[in-house]
């Protein structure tokens, strides 16, 4: 069976809850880099040593979903815009009906969306091998 990014994606998750329940809860640090580099340092199992962390042209970075992908340039400054998921609020009456936001990281700008993650995975064209 072929692995998918859903795969990859829960148990990044899974893991930076463990990292957040163990060093984070617990008062250990605030920062979540730090707790996920301790739990994979000193906690996780062969199984979790995914590869969390890549290496570009810029230096290290944490791996995204949308890496694969040909991500829409910033209408203002012509930089690839991230995504963001919107968490809808569970205790307040106002329900957000915007499920994304494309962020400019240079000039920051935003571009909400009614689109999920799974909408625009489907919609951007993959980048070339």
């Amino acid at each position: 069976m072929e692995k998918t990014w859903s795969d990859d994606y829960a148990k990044r998750n899974a893991i930076l809850a463990r990292a957040r329940a163990k060093y984070i809860r617990t008062g250990v640090t605030n920062n979540i880099g730090e707790a996920l580099k301790r739990y994979l340092e000193n906690d996780a199992d062969v199984d979790e040593q995914i590869p969390l962390q890549i290496t570009s042209a810029d230096g290290p970075y944490f791996r995204r979903i949308l890496d694969d992908h040909e991500r829409p340039g910033c209408p203002k400054c012509g930089e690839p815009l991230f995504l963001r998921v919107i968490s809808p609020c569970k205790t307040c009456a106002r329900k957000t009906i915007k499920k994304t936001s494309w962020i400019c990281q240079k000039c920051g700008h935003r571009i909400y969306s009614e689109k999920t993650l799974e909408d625009w995975l489907r919609e951007l064209p993959r980048k070339p091998k």
